[in-house]
């Protein structure tokens, strides 16, 4: 049989009216909450296109093969829901749970799932059978039965344990996806966008990472054989207890050695502070960006406004030098010594500091004169700082929004109008630190009451019920 011949095939469907779905809802919410009258929801093919399940319980309910394109599913919860084979093209499934889910040859192309839940979900393949016109059974639509996330927006997703043997994830938008333990041998995420995503003890034996980009993503312990990674990013990836000698990186994106660089990191370091120095008539700017500088010793020097963007200075040594508003997003200072160093000013979003000293650090704003005075903000947006020794450290008036602060060390740290919006603090030593002022909305601090109570109010609910 063609593609095209099982495109053909017809199935029975019940289209529903949004009453008509209602009704059934209701009834599945009391079957759920174990009260008279419930019944499970029966949904087997059914067509709920367009329809709104906003919020609504459908924890284990069989909705096989049904349709729901363009439905509306923020945060439904269908835990453990049999969807197999359902189609849910563009539909917006924002922050839905779909714990344990089957979603064996479900479509998702084009779907928003940002923040949705989907963890030890199904998502191998599965067909779907009608009958032919000589009454036979034979696979509908795809002959593949692969479960499609094409063009998908997965940002933020929760998907540890998951599997997604040989789906489609092409071009799929996964920046921050939490796929820890996640199997994906076989899958194509050909073009999809990993940024800073979570694969700590993933399967990707066999995928395809075509042009993915996997720019900060953490893969430690992941297993790597026989993965295509042609022209995919890999800069400041986590590749810790990897095994890579059946990975071909040679088309991949990597930082280049300072060994290949055209002068030596001296010379470069000498022609930035003449740079500096003159206000940028001598010397030149410093451009280490995506320079692998592992374990390097630059501790007291001045690459003050430096491009360091996606540098590799795991364990290297900063202590005591000045990076007034350097550019150090995506860098990798894991285990770095930054102890006493001037960051006042610099961007390191989405930085991996894991395990750095940072000791008196200063992170403290930089006042930029002209017509009037403003403050050039320290921003951490997204930084790992899980594990930093970080005693005494200044971040007053920093962008920490979805930092990660677990289990670090920041007693008597002054984060006074810090913004810390939604940062994990899970472990975090926060005795004697100032937070007068700052934005706790959405981590574990606004449970503390002598913080809370010093801290800025929270943000206005929003009335409006737009997103």
């Amino acid at each position: 049989m063609t593609r095209t011949d099982a495109q053909r095939l017809k199935l029975k469907r019940r289209e529903l009216t949004q009453a008509e779905l209602d009704r059934i809802v209701d009834r599945h919410e009391l079957f759920v909450d174990k009260k008279s009258g419930g019944a499970r929801a029966m949904l087997k093919l059914a067509d709920l296109s367009g329809l709104d399940l906003t919020d609504r319980n459908l924890t284990g309910a069989d909705m096989t093969g049904a349709r729901l394109q363009g439905s509306k599913l923020r945060g439904v919860r269908l835990n453990q829901a049999i969807l197999y084979a359902a189609d849910f093209t563009e539909a917006d499934m924002v922050a839905c749970e779909m714990r344990r889910a089957d979603l064996r040859g479900a479509c998702l192309r084009r779907a928003n799932l940002t923040d949705a839940i989907l963890n030890e979900a199904d998502l191998r393949c599965g067909l779907l059978y009608a009958l032919d016109e000589k009454g036979n059974l034979a696979p509908h639509m795809d002959l593949t039965g692969a479960t499609d996330l094409s063009d998908a927006v997965l940002r933020g997703i929760q998907a540890a344990g998951s599997n997604f043997k040989g789906a489609l994830v092409v071009e799929t938008d996964m920046t921050d996806a939490r796929l820890r333990g996640a199997k994906l041998p076989g899958a194509d995420l050909s073009g999809a966008i990993l940024t800073g995503a979570r694969l700590e003890g993933a399967n990707l034996a066999d995928a395809n990472l075509t042009g993915a980009r996997l720019t900060g993503a953490v893969l430690s312990r992941a297993t790597l054989h026989g993965v295509k990674l042609d022209g995919a990013d890999l800069l400041c990836a986590v590749l810790d207890e990897v095994d890579l000698s059946r990975v071909d990186l040679s088309r991949a994106g990597v930082a280049r050695s300072h060994d290949q660089l055209d002068r030596t990191v001296a010379e470069i370091v000498l022609d930035h502070h003449k740079w500096i120095s003159s206000g940028g008539t001598q010397g030149a700017r410093a451009d280490f960006s995506r320079v692998d500088m592992t374990g390097m010793d630059l501790r007291g020097v001045n690459l003050s406004a430096a491009d360091m963007s996606y540098a590799i200075l795991k364990r290297s040594v900063l202590a005591d030098a000045q990076l007034l508003m350097t550019n150090l997003s995506f860098a990798d200072l894991r285990e770095a010594d930054l102890t006493r160093t001037d960051l006042r000013g610099a961007n390191l979003a989405r930085a991996n500091l894991a395990g750095a000293v940072m000791l008196r650090t200063d992170l403290s704003p930089v006042p930029i004169y002209g017509s009037s005075i403003r403050n050039w903000q320290s921003d951490l947006t997204r930084a790992r700082l899980n594990g930093v020794q970080a005693e005494g450290a200044k971040f007053p008036e920093a962008n920490m929004a979805e930092a990660d602060l677990s289990d670090a060390d920041l007693r008597r740290c002054d984060f006074t109008r810090t913004r810390l919006t939604k940062a994990e603090l899970a472990g975090a030593d926060v005795r004697n630190a100032n937070f007068i002022r700052a934005e706790i909305s959405g981590t574990a601090l606004a449970a503390i009451p002598e913080i809370a109570a010093d801290a800025a109010p929270p943000p206005p609910t929003d009335l409006t019920g737009d997103a």
